[in-house]
């Protein structure tokens, strides 16, 4: 038997009769006051399988993607270093400089994968008070545009170590 799978989005799949079904029958409340038990209960449970004292419930990628890019982009327009090909860079509306104040500057990799030499210029540039500076770089782990390729992380990690 075949099974066709579909890596391009999760927002590509439907729902089957029994997971509308637990849909329909979970217990509901008001999630803005903390108060919806179906909730609690899954951000309980990845709390824990995680080993986290404490998560948050976020709808999408993209407002994951916006939040994490707030919170390491610490001056307006600095640089937010990415694939060329990356799915924030492509399709999620400008949230990089609209949302998260940024400067995209894109990196030409290969099947939407970048080395850590490519961007060590970057990082390594003197700080100056009217050139941005690199605030945040961002790896797709799995790369959307690319195909779904899985970059070596390692590379680019140990790169980043060795420059702080």
């Amino acid at each position: 038997m075949r099974i066709k799978i579909d890596f391009f989005s999760n927002s590509n799949t439907e729902p089957s009769a029994k997971m509308r079904e637990a849909m329909a029958k979970a217990k509901v409340g008001n999630e803005a006051a903390c108060e919806d038990p179906t909730l609690n209960e899954l951000v309980a449970t990845a709390c824990k399988i995680l080993g986290k004292p404490a998560g948050i419930f976020l709808i999408s990628g993209t407002m994951s993607n916006v939040i994490a890019y707030k919170v390491h982009i610490q001056r307006s327009g600095d640089y937010l270093l990415l694939d060329e090909t990356s799915h924030p860079l492509i399709v999620q509306s400008g949230l990089i400089a609209a949302q998260a104040h940024a400067t995209p500057l894109p990196i030409k990799g290969t099947r939407g994968i970048f080395t850590g030499e490519q961007i060590v210029e970057f990082i390594t540039r003197p700080s100056l008070r009217n050139i941005p500076r690199v605030g945040l770089v961002s790896i797709e782990q799995t790369t959307n545009f690319g195909g779904m390729h899985v970059p070596n992380q390692q590379n680019i990690l140990s790169m980043l170590r060795n420059l702080i």
